[in-house]
């Protein structure tokens, strides 16, 4: 599977298809989710319970970070999702 290069779970109901690539891991996908296009997942993530990634839409776990999505959700066009430090945000 030359889209995947990654530590992934792969539960029931789940899809991967197109151009989309899963990097980096662990990756949890269960339940009804669908990836497609030529979307983009890495790091430590976990999704679950219909949620829809596609087009160009990248899921970027950093080291040390992960990003749990769940419930209904449609994630498309060039929607990025990542997840960054809150504390160096409010830093003055």
């Amino acid at each position: 599977m030359p889209w995947l290069r990654a530590t992934v779970c792969l539960n029931i109901g789940w899809m991967v298809g197109g151009h989309a690539r899963l990097c980096g891991g662990p990756i949890l996908l269960d339940d009804e989710v669908l990836i497609q296009g030529h979307a983009r997942i890495s790091g430590d993530v976990v999704i679950e319970h219909q949620v829809e990634i596609t087009d160009d839409a990248l899921i970027e776990a950093l080291n040390g970070e992960a990003i749990h999505l769940r419930g209904r959700k449609l994630i498309n066009g060039a929607g990025h999702i990542t997840r960054t430090p809150l504390a160096g945000f409010l830093s003055p």
